[in-house]
């Protein structure tokens, strides 16, 4: 068995912990300070070891490294497509921070094969970081063959002061500007969106190097 636990703690470093708290200041969980790579190596380990695994997410968590772990290691692990699906559901109340919220996305190459009506189901929740959860699977999995134009406009629909909602919001738009340009600078044009997203969408997307310059130039004029 993984003593997940004890092995975070080993690996828990002060500078790494000072850094982690200023980089991820909205969790609510305390932060022992364990480096990336090794939360993911704990990950794939828990994740070719099922009754340490369920052993693990079955006890109640202390730390940020733990639902960090909690997280990768559903992405890593190896079944069918709807008990991934539950895990998930299971998960997500659990997320109270974007680091943890877009990396735990990242990892559910899966999502791809999925209808966009699961990511947009989160979106309804009024939970800011199931919502956010849901607009980062649309900015991950479905701005490519899964991309309707509805979406822009159910995005649109959100209201919300929570800065990490608005920022994946205008990251969303950044990425459609990007990949469905055609689709989506009607909407930039109307300015109908908020004026924090509005500008955000368009400072991300003139930051791109997948961005033209006469295309950043024209967004620029689009300015709230």
């Amino acid at each position: 068995m993984i003593d997940v636990l004890s092995e975070l703690k080993e690996k828990s470093e002060p500078k790494v912990r000072e850094f982690t708290e200023k980089l991820v200041p909205d969790t609510k969980y305390k932060i022992l300070g364990v480096r990336v790579p090794f939360l993911k190596t704990i990950a794939k380990q828990l994740a070719c070891d099922k009754q340490s695994f369920y052993s693990f997410i079955e006890k109640p968590h202390e730390f940020y490294e733990e639902y960090f772990v909690h997280a990768l290691t559903i992405g890593f692990t190896k079944t069918n497509d709807e008990e991934k699906l539950k895990l998930v559901s299971e998960f997500i109340p659990y997320i109270d921070n974007w680091a943890i919220c877009d990396s735990f996305v990242a990892s559910l190459k899966f999502f791809k094969k999925l209808s966009p009506e699961v990511p947009l189901s989160y979106i309804d929740n009024p939970s800011p970081y199931i919502k956010r959860f849901g607009i980062v699977c649309l900015t991950d999995y479905f701005l490519d063959a899964g991309f309707k134009k509805d979406h822009l406009y159910k995005l649109q629909q959100i209201k919300s002061n929570h800065y990490y909602v608005n920022m994946a919001v205008a990251w969303y738009y950044s990425v459609a500007l990007i990949k469905q340009y055609d689709a989506t600078i009607s909407l930039i044009e109307s300015k109908t969106l908020d004026k924090f997203i509005q500008n955000k969408t368009i400072s991300k997307a003139c930051d791109s190097y997948r961005m033209d310059d006469e295309k950043k130039a024209y967004l620029r004029t689009l300015r709230k």
